[in-house]
């Protein structure tokens, strides 16, 4: 990938609109190119993808996507059986002839700018795969330049109100666990849509077995009611007075 006198031009008259996560980067660039009047390729593709984003239109306002109280308490837990910070994947169905989606949440570390928030991307390549946004502790979305995929709002307000189900459903759809992105392979892992280790990482429940079904109870049929005294005799003369 080559960049152009255009790309290099946005770059250096918007670096400071960057994130500061890649403002130094941009910059490192930008200087490198005024030393040498060059970059490498790999630096080309880099200021083109940088310059790419920041022609981007501005984000769109925040979006309320729900109570995170239960996503925040979700991570957390499973912050504090990690050395990693958990991440979770989904899948995002795609409409009519589009491609499905894999959605990519990740907690925010202490030493980030947004502490405690979840990075919303595109499973994929850092720095390349779209970056959608971040989810504040609020509950508020706040996209990025990146076009927001269609129906990725409404998912993150189904899993805002119930995570644990929302993963489930994406190992039982995918075959796929959500957590650590593994095939499932047990039979309980796929009933549930997740794998034992990432159940004890997350206080989820797994490996329960069906409750045991009563035993059917034979048929019987019921006893015939009792004929009144004389009934036999009142039909035989019924009948003999028809004959």
């Amino acid at each position: 990938m080559t960049c152009t006198a255009t790309h290099i031009k946005t770059l250096f008259e918007g670096h400071n609109r960057l994130p500061v996560r890649d403002r130094a980067f941009a910059e490192s660039l930008l200087n490198t190119y005024s030393r040498y009047g060059s970059v490498s390729p790999k630096q080309a593709h880099w200021v083109k993808v940088l310059a790419e984003r920041l022609a981007q239109p501005a984000p769109a306002e925040a979006v309320d996507v729900g109570g995170f109280g239960k996503l925040i308490e979700f991570f957390a837990a499973a912050a504090a059986k990690r050395t990693k910070l958990p991440k979770i994947i989904l899948q995002l169905k795609g409409e009519g002839d589009e491609a499905d989606i894999l959605v990519k949440l990740v907690l925010s570390g202490p030493a980030s700018q947004f502490p405690g928030a979840i990075s919303v991307s595109q499973v994929g390549e850092y720095g390349v795969a779209p970056w959608y946004g971040r989810i504040h502790r609020d509950g508020k979305f706040l996209a990025s330049r990146e076009a927001t995929p269609d129906g990725l709002i409404d998912l993150l307000k189904a899993f805002a109100a119930d995570p644990a189900a929302v993963a489930a459903k994406h190992g039982r759809d995918t075959g796929i666990c959500c957590f650590c992105n593994a095939e499932l392979e047990d039979p309980r892992s796929k009933l549930v849509g997740y794998g034992p280790v990432c159940a004890k990482n997350h206080g989820l429940p797994w490996g329960a077995k069906p409750e045991a079904q009563e035993a059917p109870v034979a048929f019987q049929a019921p006893e015939p009611a009792p004929r009144p005294a004389g009934s036999l005799v009142a039909l035989a003369a019924q009948l003999e007075g028809r004959s």
